[in-house]
């Protein structure tokens, strides 16, 4: 008997296939309704196809969003690599996580018009996005590391949503507020915060 040695190989290549369609429906349409027949029609598969790979919607927008995440976490890990002081590395990373989501089409369309309620859900329930936020924050985050890892997923997703002005503005909140505060020992005031 022959094993297809490349059939996971070529599971690998449909599955991006489809999350490569379905991240070009994504910037001509809001995310909320792009469905898995339109997803489908766009891949050129059929939805029995389509639901091999994923099971749901939700499970191929959460692929999509992992996918997302890995591509802009190894930016972050290029852009932050040669900063020593974790205050800077931590700015480099937030605001490398915002300006690459803004810079990509298929990931800029889950925040037009402020709404970022889908992303906001699949953000904030990301084992993958959590993951990449404890590996950054365990270093320097101190105690409460789950809790300072969602506060900065939720900080990402507000400037997203609902953009600071100019960019020099996001850059000083996010230097001047919310890193000390990630930074700050549990139970300790942020640098330059009062209590």
């Amino acid at each position: 008997m022959t094993r297809d040695w490349l059939a996971h190989r070529r599971s690998e290549l449909a599955a991006e296939a489809i999350l490569d369609a379905a991240a070009e429906l994504f910037t001509q349409h809001t995310v909320d309704s792009v469905g898995m027949n339109d997803i489908a029609r766009a891949a050129g598969c059929s939805r029995p196809t389509l639901y091999r790979y994923f099971e749901n919607r939700h499970a191929l927008l959460l692929a999509f969003v992992h996918r997302e995440t890995h591509r802009i976490a190894a930016l972050i890990g290029e852009r932050t690599a040669r900063a020593p002081d974790p205050h800077e590395r931590l700015t480099i990373a937030i605001t490398t996580a915002v300006e690459s989501v803004r810079a990509t089409p298929t990931v800029a369309a889950w925040f037009e018009l402020g709404d970022g309620t889908l992303a906001a859900e699949l953000a904030q329930t990301s084992s993958v996005i959590s993951t990449f936020g404890k590996a950054f924050l365990a270093d320097s985050a101190g105690d409460r590391l789950d809790l300072k890892v969602q506060w900065a997923i939720r900080a990402v997703i507000s400037l997203l949503t609902v953009p600071a002005g100019t960019p020099e503005m996001e850059r000083d909140l996010i230097t001047q507020f919310l890193v000390p505060a990630l930074l700050a020992p549990a139970g300790a005031p942020a640098a330059g915060c009062d209590r």
